[in-house]
């Protein structure tokens, strides 16, 4: 049995003694097709820097190993590109400014709206204070919440990561009050 010493880390991953050797453009990624018991022809692969088998799997022909390999390259450089974008998505910014108002729906078996002013941005983050709304009924345990506008708020001011429209919270995500009734619930 060989093992292969992974350089940043120090760990070992085990390699089969007679193999094709398939990897990626960074040399990071890599697969392994060895010969099994039987004839059966068998892939391993590692992703990155890990020591964890991301496959070990059995193929009735090397053709088929080698595409389970290629497939498994080409969702990890999809990732990547996804990870990137996300990360320029997040590190863009948010489109909040003072005065703006956020909502923020949550519970479980009851519907829950929370509203807040922005009194304060900076390129990731925005602060917040809570701000009253009114309710009114709808229905059997239901009814329309809309913020006032006119509430300036009051009490603790919180500071939250945001990007796009969209505030981290406690419980959920906010979003930009685009004006109008916000749908709640109440369980008692």
């Amino acid at each position: 049995m060989a093992y292969e010493e992974i350089s940043k880390t120090g760990k070992r991953r085990w390699i089969p003694d007679t193999f094709i050797s398939m990897t990626n453009n960074d040399n990071l990624d890599v697969g392994y097709i060895y010969n099994g018991k039987q004839g059966t022809v068998i892939a391993i692969f590692y992703t990155g820097n890990s020591a964890s088998i991301t496959f070990h799997n059995s193929f009735s022909d090397i053709a088929s190993a080698q595409k389970a390999i290629d497939n498994t390259f080409a969702i990890l450089a999809n990732r990547k590109i996804t990870m990137k974008n996300r990360r320029s998505e997040r590190n863009a910014g948010h489109n909040f400014k003072v005065g703006d108002i956020v909502v923020n729906t949550w519970g479980y078996d009851q519907t829950n709206v929370d509203a807040y002013r922005v009194v304060n941005t900076t390129k990731n983050f925005v602060s917040l204070q809570e701000i009253g709304g009114t309710t009114v009924d709808t229905g059997f345990m239901s009814g329309n919440f809309t913020p006032n506008v006119t509430d300036m708020g009051s009490g603790e001011i919180t500071r939250h990561s945001a990007h796009g429209d969209y505030v981290n919270m406690q419980h959920g995500c906010g979003n930009l009050w685009l004006g109008g009734a916000v749908s709640c619930s109440w369980g008692h």
